[in-house]
């Protein structure tokens, strides 16, 4: 009886085993346990860019399904039937420099296999210098990589992932073009593994020396995309403290420079792109303001030439007068004003006069200060053998009409005649507007000083408004007699500021003398115009050799200011005596 009932639930029990849906235990695949098994290696690692699809193996004893757990890695599929199987992954170009890691994560029932993506940084070209903002941007962009006058050895750490080189770019004038060389007479260069070896000798000169240092980098013949990088490291080397005495740096005679040199009332000094330029006025000659050589000659006729205080020219043609049969002036009628950023830009007009019956002649002594272009700028000249001064206001090139003088007479006598000089040296004080003032050096008859019966001929004068014409008796403030001496003579003048001061000089050449000859430089300091206080004086002696005795016809001079950063440049010219110099001194 047991036993029967025995048997009776078994056979019920495998009854009821055969009656089960038959797919109810498929995924037990007859008894196996839930598995993954990869195929291959469970890291994978691919380059920064154009990665190829890759492909993960794996064999599985259930259904599967995969995910990514990164936006930048895509698969397909995403799930699959047991047995053997494949995924396909795709993987984005990496853009940042760094690598990055995802994970492929297969999971099959209970279990999971994962699989490791590396990819590669992009490759960012860099090429970083110390200081880094002397990066190669232009070269008038960046700061500059300064060191003391003395010699020395000096490294300055490059840190790149480019094949890099170096070289110094100069001219050789016996080929008449750049060379690339790692030595320059001065400074020379080596490459080494933490930077650039730069090697100077003391500098014992009052000029800083300049050179530029050129640091080109590629990748193989990769030039198009990393050629680009690099630097272009402006090294300076400074001078000597220049003293508070006016010292000579250089004194150049015509012959020195160029044969063809004229000797005539036109010569000018002027300053642009690294050159100090002289005008004879057929051509224009740029010397090297360190040593005074001859560095180029332009075909600028340029009778009238100067720069402002940013370096822009100023040329005014030479304008003769025209008579009638009868000597009776009839023309010119017109006189243009031409400015350009260098000598190397064509002139462009910016204001053009209409002086009929006003003034005449040849234009004389002029000057501009400011920036005529760029900003606010002033240019005074005389004109028509200086009976007369002029006087224009700019601002970023354009003219401005109501900061004009009218024409002035130069005489002060009760009718506004009497002699008339051959030059006169007439400068705006402001670089700004004109209306603050000018100084006025030449022939003023019977103006004096202040609580004087003196008369001083050939003195320097302060015009408060210079727009109050002649008859309306405008006020003059005397500055300085220094300087009076002969007669007719060509006064050239220049105001610098420099160091919170204001800075005059002057010198003289002359139409024709009839007294001693003065050929003297003068240096004032006229920041407080009502104490006008002597800098120096600088002997017609130590500039100038084998003097023209008086009374002879002499030719014309020229004085330029410039700021030479921790001093003062001064330069001038005399025609008769073919001869420019340079002086530097400081400033107390």
């Amino acid at each position: 009886m047991k036993k029967f009932a025995f048997i009776a639930a078994a056979a019920i029990a495998l009854f009821g085993a055969w009656s089960c849906d038959p797919n109810e235990n498929e995924n037990e695949n007859e008894g196996t346990a839930d598995g993954i098994t990869l195929s291959g290696e469970a890291t994978l690692s691919v380059p920064s860019e154009d990665v190829e699809i890759q492909t993960i193996l794996f064999k599985s004893t259930v259904d599967w399904k995969a995910n990514a757990d990164v936006d930048w890695v895509t698969i397909s599929p995403t799930s699959g039937k047991a047995g053997d199987a494949s995924v396909k992954v795709t993987v984005d170009d990496n853009p940042e420099g760094d690598a990055r890691t995802a994970k492929v994560t297969i999971e099959a029932g209970k279990e999971s296999a994962v699989v490791s993506i590396v990819q590669d940084g992009a490759f960012i070209p860099y090429f970083d210098v110390d200081p880094s903002d002397i990066q190669f941007s232009g070269f008038d962009e960046g700061e500059p990589y300064v060191v003391e006058k003395e010699s020395g050895e000096y490294i300055i750490p490059v840190s790149t992932n480019l094949e890099w080189d170096i070289y110094l770019a100069i001219w050789d004038d016996s080929i008449g073009d750049v060379v690339e060389t790692m030595d320059n007479g001065w400074l020379s260069i080596e490459k080494r593994n933490n930077g650039i070896k730069v090697t100077v000798t003391e500098n014992t000169t009052y000029d800083s020396r300049v050179e530029y240092i050129y640091a080109g980098c590629h990748v193989g013949d990769n030039y198009d995309d990393y050629g680009g990088f690099g630097a272009c490291i402006l090294f300076v080397q400074g001078g000597l403290a220049a003293p508070t005495t006016p010292t000579l740096v250089w004194r150049k005679n015509y012959s020195e420079l160029d044969e063809a040199i004229e000797s005539t009332v036109c010569t000018r000094l002027a300053y642009s792109e690294g050159e100090i330029m002289l005008s004879d006025g057929a051509k224009v000659y740029g010397l090297d303001p360190a040593s005074g050589d001859l560095w180029d000659i332009f075909d600028v006729a340029a009778a009238s030439f100067d720069s402002d205080d940013a370096g822009n020219l100023v040329i005014m043609p030479d304008v003769p007068a025209e008579y009638d049969d009868d000597g009776k002036v009839i023309g010119p009628t017109a006189m243009q004003i031409l400015v350009t950023p260098s000598i190397y830009d064509e002139p462009v007009a910016i204001h053009t006069m209409d002086y009929t019956e006003q003034a005449w002649g040849t234009i004389g002594n002029f000057r501009a200060r400011g920036d005529v272009l760029g900003g606010k700028g002033t240019i005074m000249a005389s004109v028509g053998s200086s009976r007369f001064y002029y006087g224009w206001a700019f601002n970023e090139g354009e003219y401005v009409p109501n900061d004009k003088l009218e024409p002035i007479r130069s005489s002060l006598n009760a009718t506004g005649d009497g002699n008339t000089p051959d030059q006169i040296a007439v400068i705006s004080v402001s670089p700004e507007v004109l209306t603050e003032g000018i100084i006025y050096r030449g022939y003023v008859l019977g103006q004096t000083a202040t609580g004087d019966d003196k008369v001083y001929n050939q003195s320097t004068f302060l015009r408060v408004d210079p727009t109050v014409a002649h008859w309306s008796g405008p006020e003059w403030r005397f500055i300085t007699d220094a300087g009076n001496g002969g007669n007719e003579c060509q006064n050239n003048i220049d105001i610098l500021d420099f160091d919170g001061k204001r800075l005059m000089a002057f010198t003289q050449g002359a139409h024709f003398n009839w007294g001693p000859y003065n050929a003297k430089i003068y240096v004032f300091d006229i920041t407080n115009l009502s104490d006008v206080k002597a800098v120096s004086v600088i002997e017609q002696e130590e500039w100038i050799e084998n003097l023209t005795p008086a009374g002879l016809y002499i030719r014309g001079a020229d004085i330029l200011l410039r700021d030479g950063g921790d001093h003062v440049e001064l330069y001038a010219v005399h025609a008769n005596f073919r001869t420019v110099a340079k002086y530097v001194f400081s400033i107390e």
